[in-house]
């Protein structure tokens, strides 16, 4: 059976393309890479940075990742306070990114020159 290597759907003989992703279908999928929080309760990990500030979190993520560091952000807490109606609370909780602990240095590295190129550009970003 031919399977989606992007959305893992298995599809019927005679299928070539995914219909919802509109990739080639392949005959074996690739293993799945194991939950990065799996991984991180397995392995020893270290939180990496901490903001109160949850938009400024996932830019931080999303610099990881595109080094191909693989990270764990803890959940936005405030979202569920805004969706029952009480307001911003800002400040009040804080969200951490965890790394393996083999891939502390280069994120540090990753993240001074993220905030050192954001500060040459004129926006502010202190840590």
């Amino acid at each position: 059976m031919p399977f989606c290597p992007i959305c893992r759907i298995e599809y019927r003989e005679g299928f070539a393309t995914c219909s919802d992703c509109d990739m080639d279908l392949v005959s074996q999928l690739p293993p799945e890479e194991p939950d990065i929080r799996e991984t991180l309760k397995d392995e020893e990990s270290t939180p990496i940075f901490v903001t109160s500030d949850s938009v400024e979190a996932e830019i931080v993520q999303g610099v990881l990742d595109d080094a191909g560091i693989r990270s764990y952000l803890t959940p936005d807490a405030t979202r569920h306070m805004r969706t029952i109606g009480m307001g911003a609370v800002n400040g009040l909780y804080q969200r951490t990114i965890y790394v393996l602990e083999c891939d502390v240095e280069r994120a540090r590295t990753v993240i001074e020159q993220t905030v050192i190129s954001s500060s040459e550009d004129g926006s502010s970003s202190e840590r």
